[in-house]
């Protein structure tokens, strides 16, 4: 069996050119905005070949793995979503995402098997790239995954964090990770990818939770633990609460869930279009978006029920 795409070029065609100026946007490559679909194009190819250790610490070890699996299967990967919506989407679902959004595979849907997805990769990104499928690469990638967690997490319980003390939390519930593979999680990585800014205030540098930052000034967050310093956290914690489905106080989530749940009325439109996912995990979501608009503010313990109005 042969590769279905030889070269990234015909990949990166397949996309929008809006698309392709995200991905230009991710590996932080200059264009023009109103430039030509075969500009953006050519930007793209050069950039994948040019900076392709830079791709490698954007991806996570799952997207590798996955890579590894189209590799040694001819670029390609049949994926069928065969899981259960309360266990979350498989990592494989969410590499393929992430892979995607980098323009590196196109994939073909199974129209008469719904969920079945033919994601493929081109040859020539495959023999640009092989030599960062190898076991020591892999690994070293779930080492750098596992920094990400632990700079979510921070982010997720401090809003915001001097550079130096983020360091020194990564550092110290990390293995004494070094300042170089630390910035260059902080540079690359793609699940970071929108999470935080850089700020300067009073001359050090912060890194804040992007959504925090929609709320407050940088000045805001620093009062919230003013004279107390960070309250410490241990690695799980941080690990924990990295996880998107991450609650912090569970007992007090389910009384909310039980009591919204009798006021909420779902969309009918969104149960016509997809009647196969169950009313509960569609109101959960929003439950989710409420809470933690409401951690967010940190306005009022009164949760609003405006914010699950759709």
């Amino acid at each position: 069996m042969e590769y279905k795409y030889l070269n990234m070029r015909e990949i990166i065609e397949k996309y929008e050119e809006e698309e392709i100026q995200n991905t230009l946007d991710h590996m932080n490559v200059d264009f023009v905005e109103d430039a030509e679909k075969e500009e953006l194009i050519t930007l793209l190819e050069s950039a994948l070949r040019d900076y392709i250790i830079e791709v490698y610490y954007m991806l996570s070890h799952d997207d590798l793995v996955l890579l590894n699996k189209m590799k040694e299967n001819h670029g390609e990967y049949t994926f069928r979503d065969d899981s259960e919506l309360d266990d979350g989407p498989p990592a494989e679902l969410e590499s393929l995402s992430s892979l995607l959004d980098l323009c590196l595979i196109h994939p073909d849907f199974d129209m008469e098997d719904i969920g079945q997805i033919h994601a493929h990769v081109s040859r020539e990104f495959i023999e640009l790239f092989e030599t960062y499928l190898v076991p020591e690469r892999l690994s070293m990638a779930a080492y750098l995954d596992e920094a990400a967690k632990i700079i979510k997490g921070a982010l997720y319980y401090y809003g915001a964090v001097e550079i130096d003390k983020l360091y020194e939390i990564v550092s110290r519930n990390h293995g004494n990770m070094d300042s170089k593979f630390f910035n260059r999680v902080l540079s690359y990585k793609y699940s970071l990818q929108d999470s935080y800014a850089s700020i300067m205030y009073d001359d050090k540098e912060y890194i804040v939770d992007i959504d925090f930052e929609i709320f407050y000034d940088i000045a805001e967050i620093r009062r919230w633990n003013k004279g107390q310093g960070y309250k410490a956290y241990e690695r799980l914690d941080f690990m924990d609460a990295s996880d998107p489905s991450f609650i912090e106080h569970e007992k007090e989530y389910e009384e909310l869930f039980a009591y919204f749940q009798e006021h909420f009325t779902p969309d009918e439109e969104f149960i016509t279009m997809y009647p196969h996912i169950p009313e509960e995990f569609y109101f959960g979501f929003y439950l989710d978006r409420t809470i933690e608009i409401a951690r967010k503010t940190r306005e009022t313990d009164q949760v609003s029920m405006s914010s699950l109005q759709i």
